[in-house]
């Protein structure tokens, strides 16, 4: 026969952080204090636009940047959160193209002019994709590249 489980007193998950990519999943599991049981054992995200859960079960997959708090709950109540954080995807970086539209034109030259001037200042992305000659810092010569490109006389960015 067997023994009848008291009720749960507490309850646990095997991560109470997780940092994700988006599309990544991660199966949280509960756990409760030996002789304890639960019939049924639910998680909910406090933001399902950022990280989904699955009721029963607790498989998490991260949606989009952010963060949000899932939380499996008992059926006395007894609850448990984790908090996971969703990394936004990294920019797809073009060579040439600092001003982040797509395109490799003479806008991307004159703003790469102007920052070698210390006219206006790059973020780390900018200066990856205008560094064109990769040599490790902009000079005037990567625009000339991007201008020579742009007008499309036997160079390849």
């Amino acid at each position: 026969m067997q023994a009848v489980k008291k009720a749960p007193t507490s309850i646990t998950l095997n991560a109470t952080e997780l940092t994700l990519d988006i599309g990544e999943t991660f199966d949280l599991n509960s756990s409760l204090p030996s002789g304890e049981g639960s019939y049924a054992i639910y998680y909910s995200s406090d933001t399902p636009s950022v990280a989904s859960v699955k009721k029963s079960g607790g498989l998490v997959t991260a949606v989009a940047p952010g963060t949000a708090t899932i939380t499996a709950t008992t059926y006395n109540n007894k609850t448990v959160t984790c908090k996971v954080t969703v990394n936004a995807p990294e920019p797809e970086l073009i060579l040439g193209d600092v001003n982040s539209d797509g395109n490799v034109n003479l806008r991307d030259a004159i703003e790469i002019q102007k920052c070698v001037l210390s006219l206006i200042s790059f973020d780390e992305n900018q200066r990856k994709c205008g560094d064109v000659d990769k040599s490790g810092s902009l000079k005037l010569l990567d625009s000339i590249y991007v201008q020579k490109y742009c007008l499309r006389m036997d160079i390849e960015i």
